[in-house]
């Protein structure tokens, strides 16, 4: 993807103790990671598939920026990224809304 950054997330799957919604922390700024991701137009998710039934519904992702502007992006979804529901894939490409 163009113009792309690949940031792996830290904890996918676990769960936000306030709303119980799955999160992921993405790693600190380092070597790897630019300090500025710059305005985000797109995210890539996926799952292994590693287990029967492990599909899921995704309505959306959420990234924010807490660190001095409190900036949200949102990439709506609203499928299922699952080889036994929907179109059967298990990566989507979503577009900021």
């Amino acid at each position: 993807m163009p113009g792309s950054v690949p940031v792996p997330a830290g904890t996918v799957g676990s769960c936000h103790r306030d709303t119980g919604r799955p999160t992921a922390d993405l790693p600190r700024p380092g070597p790897n990671h630019p300090a500025e991701l710059g305005e985000l137009q797109s995210v890539r998710v996926r799952h292994d598939n590693k287990f029967p039934l492990s599909g899921w519904y995704l309505d959306r992702i959420c990234v924010r920026r807490n660190e001095g502007t409190n900036q949200e992006w949102t990439f709506p979804c609203n499928r299922w990224p699952a080889q036994d529901e929907d179109d059967g894939e298990i990566e989507r490409v979503l577009d900021r809304a």
